[in-house]
């Protein structure tokens, strides 16, 4: 598995859907078509007309939203989309004034009337959208929900980590570390889909994007527990050693050789308690690079390491009946600049 990206401006961008989608619900495309010849009264009535009926929809758009009891009630996307369909309606009126302005001074009165009192009704819809856009879009744009990102980007993780089904033939040992964590990964995945149900409901982009980690989680779950359900009875119980030729009971090889073989035998003779004289061993050849998510003690945790076993056979002394080897697990913490820790297995 590869280190898991922290951008959340990364996180399935694949899901946004333009705005306009629902708002073209709310405001349907006006049906009038103006002649081509030129004809100033006939084209200020037509345009008079179309700006009357974009206006009546905004109209009716609002006097919806005074029903709500509620700014969050709002439907987000249309009430963004309004400003565009607001510049509709003006810039419809602007063409009608230029039609207007071509006729004879003191003449077609109602149509200047007309004019005046559908740019007035537009400029109190205008102000009342965007006052609405305003306080809606404050209550619910991501910096208003300042765990947005890391709770993103930890049910992104649990999803990917969830996702790697190699683990079952690569490394058993984590396969089963994951499948124990199942039953809090889905409570994980409840409480975000709870905390930000809002977002998901009023269809925002940050909502979007969560709704798509929800599915995403919920379909590699369900993948990683119909592979685990056929390979349970050989995931390796807690804590128990899975990998070749590091019996502790049997001798262990010697196939390491990496750069850094001399600092880690003397690290794991030190851990030992018998830095001169004990034989240490690593019977793998490299390193095993393990990239998950760990939950404990009630919090998850980014775990990006790499695990290498060694064993370390103590000299007898007169007072020893008898010796084994015994195990070491060697942790390299790619997080935290490749710093090393020694665990000396039970």
């Amino acid at each position: 598995m590869n280190h898991f990206p922290t951008n959340l401006l990364l996180l399935l961008t694949a899901v946004v859907l333009p705005l306009n989608i629902a708002a073209a619900q709310v405001f349907p495309p006006t049906a009038q078509t103006k002649s081509n010849d030129s004809d100033p009264v006939a084209d200020a009535d037509f345009y008079l007309k179309k700006s009357e009926t974009q206006i009546a929809e905004l109209q009716t758009f609002v006097d919806s939203l005074r029903t709500k009891n509620d700014l969050q009630q709002f439907p987000y996307r249309p009430v963004m989309f309004s400003k565009r369909y607001v510049q509709q309606a003006a810039h419809t009126l602007g063409l009608a004034e230029n039609q207007i302005d071509q006729l004879p001074d003191n003449t077609h009165g109602d149509k200047r009337y007309l004019h005046k009192r559908l740019s007035r009704r537009l400029r109190h819809l205008r102000n009342y959208l965007q006052a609405a856009r305003t306080s809606l879009q404050a209550s619910l744009e991501p910096k208003a929900f300042p765990n947005l990102k890391s709770d993103a980007v930890r049910l992104r993780g649990i999803g990917m980590m969830l996702a790697n089904l190699d683990s079952f033939e690569t490394d058993p040992q984590l396969a089963a570390t994951i499948h124990r964590q199942l039953p809090a990964a889905q409570q994980e995945a409840d409480r975000v889909a709870a905390k930000y149900d809002l977002l998901i409901q009023q269809e925002t982009i940050a909502g979007l994007q969560l709704a798509g980690l929800v599915r995403y989680f919920d379909s590699k779950r369900k993948s990683f527990e119909a592979i685990a359900k056929q390979k349970q009875q050989a995931l390796p119980p807690q804590n128990q050693n899975t990998d070749q030729n590091q019996n502790p009971i049997a001798h262990p090889t010697d196939n390491y050789t990496g750069d850094d073989r001399k600092e880690l035998l003397t690290t794991v003779a030190l851990s030992a308690g018998d830095p001169k004289s004990a034989t240490t061993r690593i019977p793998a050849n490299r390193w095993k690079r393990q990239t998950y998510w760990q939950y404990k003690q009630q919090q998850w945790r980014e775990i990006d390491q790499s695990v290498l076993t060694a064993y370390s056979l103590p000299h007898k002394t007169t007072n020893q009946q008898s010796t084994r080897w015994q195990a070491f697990q060697l942790v390299k913490d790619h997080l935290n600049d490749d710093a090393i820790s020694v665990r000396r297995e039970p």
